[in-house]
Formats: C-alpha cells, sequence, structure tokens
C-alpha cells in the first residue's frame, strides 16, 4: 500500500494536477463558494435541529476532515519527491476541469440541484412523518 509520504513532490512535477486537485480539496473542506460547503451547511443545520449537541459534534467531524486533507494534500503534492507522475493527458484535463468547475459552480448557484431534488426529498419527508 502506497502511503502520501511516498507521493510526494507531484507540484513540483505536475504544477496543474497539484492546482485543481487543491480546488478539489478547498470543496471537500467545505470552504465558502464550494459545493462542499453548502452541503456542510445544510447538514449541520439539520443537526442542530436535532439537537445542539449533534450540530457540535458534526461541527468538529468537519474540522478533523478538514485537518485530515490538507496534510493529505501537503504530504502528497509539496512533499519530498519521491515519485514520478507523468503530465496530465488533455483527457485528464477536462475531466478534471469538469469537476472544478462544478464545485465552485454548485458553491455558487446550489439551487441548480436543489429546486431538482427539492421535490422529492419533500416527498420522503411527507411518507417519513406518516
Amino acid at each position: 500500500m502506497t502511503t502520501f509520504k511516498e507521493m510526494g513532490g507531484i507540484r513540483a512535477v505536475n504544477p496543474m494536477f497539484a492546482f485543481m486537485f487543491f480546488a478539489l480539496v478547498m470543496g471537500s473542506v467545505a470552504l465558502p463558494l464550494t459545493s462542499g460547503f453548502v452541503g456542510e451547511f445544510l447538514l449541520i443545520i439539520g443537526l442542530y435541529q436535532a439537537g445542539p449537541w449533534y450540530a457540535i459534534i458534526g461541527g468538529l467531524t468537519v474540522v478533523l476532515g478538514a485537518v485530515y486533507m490538507l496534510r493529505a494534500f501537503q504530504a502528497m503534492m509539496l512533499g519530498k519527491e519521491s515519485a514520478k507522475f507523468d503530465a496530465l493527458t488533455t483527457s485528464e484535463k477536462w475531466v478534471l476541469g469538469v469537476c472544478v468547475l462544478a464545485v465552485v459552480m454548485l458553491g455558487i448557484y446550489p439551487e441548480m440541484v436543489m429546486n431538482q431534488i427539492g421535490p422529492s426529498v419533500q416527498n420522503l419527508f411527507s411518507v417519513a412523518v406518516k
């Protein structure tokens, strides 16, 4: 099994991948204006409605997850160069670019998805309450 430190130094070899990966990590750690922030915010609001202690525990897990993700990024991208990686192919650049765009667009305008799933969620709640 490969550890994060064994994957170190990717930024020196592949800076575009490091940038796109950083954007995805920021979405994962719930940075405002990313899709992760919207999800975490809604989750913590729901937990708070169930009880403030649930929200505190949920918030703590967000912080611990952010610490893990940022340390992993640091070890893999900024660590001592220990592995060789090829440059991204054109198709890989497109896939990562679309993912980064989706993370940012859903963070800025979450209604794109919320309006679509809203009726189904309301239906689920109405069935669960009965």
